[in-house]
């Protein structure tokens, strides 16, 4: 999954007033070219916007029971990241012989700067152009998407090949059983975490 995508999914369930306004348009929209096709009167249309508009601000995603736990820590990964890190990674040793920075030095760059400052970027983008304040309330702040999605780097970077740790063959295994760990830990506190979040 994208960061885009974990950020319209944390401004969909923490705001969906904004969402609600921003679907209001499309909402009325089909609400006429249906009122007109069936001949509906103005209470009859008012009743069909009503009861349109939960659809509109419903999680789109279906539940998918079936997947494994590579699906689920791939829920998390900001996928902008993985290219960049890859081709950090590939571009090591130049890095190191033009700049003296480690492998190492790209790891922790990533997971430590790139990952949250990319959600928080992302995040103030999306809210801008939905026309929603930059920043969210303290109370609305998505701070489980991100520790998630950095969480998620972290396990999913160590996998790399060429990774500065575990990349030994016993690193290995201890890397993959890092990613199922996490995976299920991922995957079972997020529900928990969005009710939480909503105070549910």
């Amino acid at each position: 999954m994208s960061l885009t995508s974990l950020v319209d999914e944390a401004i969909a369930v923490r705001e969906p007033q904004f969402l609600a306004q921003r679907m209001k348009p499309v909402i009325l929209e089909h609400a006429h070219a249906i009122a007109s096709k069936y001949h509906l009167d103005a209470p009859q249309l008012q009743a069909l916007q009503d009861d349109l508009q939960p659809l509109a601000i419903a999680d789109p995603k279906p539940t998918n029971k079936t997947s494994n736990f590579l699906d689920a820590l791939a829920k998390f990964i900001p996928g902008e990241l993985v290219t960049l890190y890859l081709a950090a990674v590939a571009a090591g040793p130049a890095f190191h012989e033009a700049l003296k920075v480690s492998n190492k030095a790209i790891f922790w760059f990533f997971v430590v700067v790139l990952s949250p400052g990319l959600f928080v970027l992302i995040m103030a983008a999306k809210r801008a152009s939905a026309g929603m304040p930059t920043w969210p309330r303290a109370q609305d702040w998505p701070s489980w998407k991100l520790a998630a999605s950095t969480v998620a780097f972290f396990v999913w970077a160590l996998a790399v090949p060429d990774s500065p740790y575990l990349n030994t063959e016993p690193g290995k295994v201890v890397a993959a059983f890092l990613a199922l760990f996490t995976s299920t830990i991922l995957s079972i506190a997020d529900p928990f975490m969005e009710r939480r979040a909503h105070g549910v």
